[in-house]
């Protein structure tokens, strides 16, 4: 018996715990290479390191160890090579993933800091902003209640995620308002990732924006920027997105430039 392993010195190669071997043999990995009938003593041999090394490197990247049985043949053996490639697949998706995540984490400790400069501003105040990239809603023209928003929103933050556009929240909202008064409304995601190209995607230019920041409810900017006179101008309602949150309170920036 010296050539084996036992099931606690096999498992202490690589650190597991033993209750993983008898899991992987379950659900059929990785059965031990033999099994003493007097004693139902479990052994493993060297050779079954690549398999378990296999294993722990599925359990890492996210795929699910029952599907690994797909890539054991009839004879036995794993086909390292199949696995293998769509490991790579697998940690490809999780190195995108990680990597947009940094960006919306940079995105928003970026607009935090710059968001230092006007916190509490009273009154209009200049602005620069650069260009935006964003998804918007369909043209709104009733009124709706807050739960109505929140699953408009919710649409535009599924359809980016499957776009792979990198949506950021808080929402925010375009206001049209014609030279005659009329008012049009969509609700917008920002998003992050500048390498897809989408027709539904809308830039807002870079430039400097009379500001004016709010703490009205979202129903009543409407009424607001109605009685303020802005005929011939766009608005984008955005939060003014800062260190902590206040629950009694959402602070909106009214961010104003002329319509083309």
């Amino acid at each position: 018996m010296n050539k084996y392993f036992t099931i606690s010195e096999f498992a202490d190669l690589r650190g597991i715990n033993i209750n993983s071997l008898r899991y992987y043999e379950k659900i059929g990995v990785l059965k031990p290479a033999y099994i003493d009938s007097q004693t139902n003593y479990r052994y493993y041999s060297t050779e079954q390191l690549l398999i378990l090394n296999q294993i722990i490197l599925c359990i890492t990247i996210g795929i699910p160890l029952k599907e690994l049985k797909h890539y054991i043949g009839n004879d036995g053996k794993l086909n390292s090579k199949e696995l293998l490639q769509q490991g790579q697949i697998m940690a490809l998706l999780k190195m995108k993933e990680i990597q947009n995540n940094l960006n919306m984490i940079s995105h928003m400790l970026e607009s935090i800091e710059k968001n230092k400069t006007f916190e509490n501003m009273q009154g209009k105040y200049v602005r620069q902003i650069k260009e935006r990239r964003i998804i918007t809603s369909d043209f709104i023209s009733e009124e709706l209640d807050d739960k109505e928003i929140v699953r408009r929103i919710a649409v535009l933050y599924k359809y980016a995620l499957k776009n792979d556009l990198v949506p950021m929240l808080p929402a925010g909202k375009i206001i049209k308002i014609t030279t005659d008064g009329k008012i049009s409304l969509r609700l917008f995601l920002e998003i992050l990732n500048t390498d897809v190209q989408n027709d539904n995607i809308t830039i807002i230019p870079q430039g400097d924006y009379d500001c004016l920041q709010t703490i009205l409810r979202d129903r009543e900017i409407l009424r607001f920027v109605q009685e303020q006179n802005m005929h011939g101008k766009t608005i984008i309602v955005d939060n003014i997105k800062l260190p902590k949150y206040s629950f009694d309170t959402k602070p909106s920036e009214l961010q104003i430039f002329c319509t083309k």
